[in-house]
């Protein structure tokens, strides 16, 4: 539930009105699809894919694949604090799209995706549609987000800045 996939699908069913050749692919399982298949199907919503569990391996094509990859997190409880599916949409150069509650999206978008707020069907909507409508705007936005995990988010950058603290902090016990 604090996925927000309903949240995601309500703004497709609206692209869907709009664009025809579109398709949204929900990766993962949970305790929603249930709920949210028969929201689909009562909604007469058409192009959704649910794939299950995918292989780590087999996730590359998916994100080659997607025009854009939305986060729609909602705070459940708690927000989201680090999403990987962020890091690894922006590897493989997508455009992002992810709500406010997603913490990482605060560090990791800037200019190659949006920021909407969570429960906001509309801000997904406008925000998907801007990036999927503008061919232009969508390949500055996925050279940008592998500028940004190129830059700034390599394993070996958070290694090295956790070794950093980590000195820091044995050096004030000494």
């Amino acid at each position: 539930k604090r996925k927000g996939v309903i949240y995601l699908i309500k703004a497709y069913k609206q692209l869907r009105c709009e664009l025809d050749d579109i398709e949204l692919i929900i990766i993962g399982e949970g305790d929603e699809e249930k709920s949210l298949k028969e929201y689909i199907k009562q909604n007469n919503i058409c192009d959704v894919t649910f794939t299950g569990k995918i292989d780590n391996q087999d996730l590359k094509e998916y994100y080659r694949d997607a025009n854009v990859v939305v986060i729609p997190s909602i705070d459940e409880g708690m927000g989201d604090p680090w999403v990987f599916v962020l890091n690894e949409a922006m590897y493989y150069s997508t455009p992002v799209v992810a709500t406010d509650v997603v913490g990482a999206a605060y560090d990791m978008i800037d200019n190659n995706g949006y920021i909407v707020k969570q429960r906001n069907s509309k801000e997904l909507h406008d925000a998907i549609y801007k990036i999927i409508t503008d061919n232009n705007l969508e390949e500055a936005m996925s050279k940008r987000s592998k500028e940004i995990i190129n830059t700034k988010f390599q394993y070996t950058n958070m290694t090295d800045a956790f070794k950093c603290a980590v000195d820091k902090v044995i050096k004030k016990i000494d």
